[in-house]
């Protein structure tokens, strides 16, 4: 299984492409995609070093992706950053929570401690 990395799951087109491009530059290994079903997809070969998920995401949200890492135990060795709303509540608690419209700076100091 390959590991490292950042998995981005965020159903915003224009967000994902942002975020992908700016960790990219960071020199990270990034996989972009749309929801928690291509997130698990993903991670059928994969283990992430951070996973960046939006919650409110169209087949599989957030809260559901949560439920089947858990489920798998892979929240004990992935940390999960939650790119969120404000309006957006209750938000997961356990997890590092960033608020849309994003710091990018915040986000990048924070990608930069778990993902190499």
């Amino acid at each position: 299984m390959t590991m490292g990395g950042v998995l981005l799951a965020e159903d915003d087109d224009d967000l994902r492409a942002k975020l992908a491009e700016v960790l990219r530059a960071e020199g990270h290994k990034v996989i972009p995609v749309r929801n928690g079903r291509e997130a698990l997809t993903a991670m059928a070969n994969w283990q992430p070093a951070l996973v960046l998920m939006d919650l409110v995401m169209p087949v599989m949200n957030g809260w559901q992706l949560l439920l089947e890492l858990e489920s798998t135990g892979m929240l004990n060795t992935t940390p999960v950053f939650i790119l969120t709303a404000p309006s957006v509540s209750p938000v997961p608690p356990g997890h590092a929570v960033f608020v849309k419209p994003l710091n990018m700076d915040s986000l990048l100091r924070a990608v930069r401690v778990y993902a190499h």
